[in-house]
């Protein structure tokens, strides 16, 4: 199984987060804010995929992804914000994230680029993903 730490601090989108992953046969791991989400990782080394939000109450995204690139670099990191320009997206990319996607979450879209970032590892999630 698959490991993915969900970085957010706003309640709805996590449950919304919580309710798409719930097809997925992972383990979903949350952090609320960028200390929590540092801890983890320096604690838990079998993350496989970072759904990272931007507006976090401690520390931007982007300065986060920067910081959880330094602990490790291997890891895919998928932006989250509710800012969809074309500048937010190039920084996000820019500081280390994989790919971006915006707010409100299509389930399909998130589904995607989940597996893009398996596969793009070699590591396929065609046996995660449950028929929704």
């Amino acid at each position: 199984n698959k490991n993915i730490l969900i970085v957010e601090d706003d309640n709805f989108s996590i449950s919304l987060m919580s309710k798409y992953l719930g097809k997925l046969k992972a383990n979903c791991i949350y952090a609320k804010d960028g200390k929590s989400a540092l801890e983890c990782l320096k604690s838990d080394f079998s993350i496989d995929l970072v759904l990272l939000d931007i507006q976090l109450p401690d520390i931007n995204g982007f300065d986060l992804a920067r910081k959880i690139k330094k602990i490790a670099p291997y890891l895919s990191i998928i932006a989250q914000t509710a800012s969809c320009t074309q500048k937010d997206k190039d920084r996000a990319l820019n500081c280390g994230c994989n790919n971006y996607i915006s707010k409100l979450i299509n389930k399909e879209d998130l589904f995607q680029l989940i597996q893009d970032q398996f596969t793009n590892k070699k590591n396929s999630l065609t046996d995660l993903v449950q028929k929704a």
